[in-house]
């Protein structure tokens, strides 16, 4: 029977609440970038989730939209790859039918990460901070390079593939 249907007794059924289709996961507010617009406030000290956390937001999630996706996103995720993907491999054990998105920059994207992610069914999204020169004013902490430039480099290491698996979207503002 259709939710809000009549029943024979003539009653209608309350209509069932509509089902969230997604769930994102700040795994954490550490970022490799200085303008890192996900990252953490000055106000309050980074803070990477546990792998006891992440797992219960999933279950929870889970447990009402067994067929939904997770987003994984930070600051930049790939800096806690281990624990990316122990979080992985959890959803992936538990709860098979999820779909799982990683959003990264892209600064630390190496063959070996893309591969190990995608064997574990997990979906990379590369998020630029828009064109070069924007993408650059972000800044590496630890360096003077090009963010646009590793990570067009990152991506050309990788097998074509695995590069035709990956999605990247863009940011454009003002400034």
């Amino acid at each position: 029977m259709m939710p809000g249907a009549a029943t024979r007794t003539g009653r209608k059924r309350a209509a069932a609440a509509p089902l969230p289709t997604g769930l994102e996961i700040r795994l954490t507010q550490a970022c490799n970038l200085l303008r890192c617009g996900r990252s953490r406030s000055p106000r309050f000290p980074a803070r990477t989730l546990t792998l006891a956390e992440a797992s219960a937001g999933i279950d929870a999630y889970a447990s009402l939209a067994p067929c939904g996706t997770i987003t994984v996103t930070g600051g930049e995720p790939f800096l806690e790859f281990d624990l990316l993907r122990g979080l992985i491999s959890h959803a992936r054990k538990n709860w098979p039918r999820l779909g799982i998105d990683v959003e990264t920059n892209g600064t630390l994207l190496t063959p070996a990460g893309a591969d190990r992610l995608a064997g574990l069914g997990a979906d990379l999204w590369i998020k630029f901070s828009g064109v070069r020169a924007i993408a650059d004013r972000c800044g590496f902490r630890e360096c003077g390079a090009s963010v646009f430039d590793t990570v067009v480099k990152n991506l050309d290491a990788l097998s074509p593939a695995r590069r035709r698996r990956i999605c990247a979207s863009a940011e454009f503002s003002s400034g």
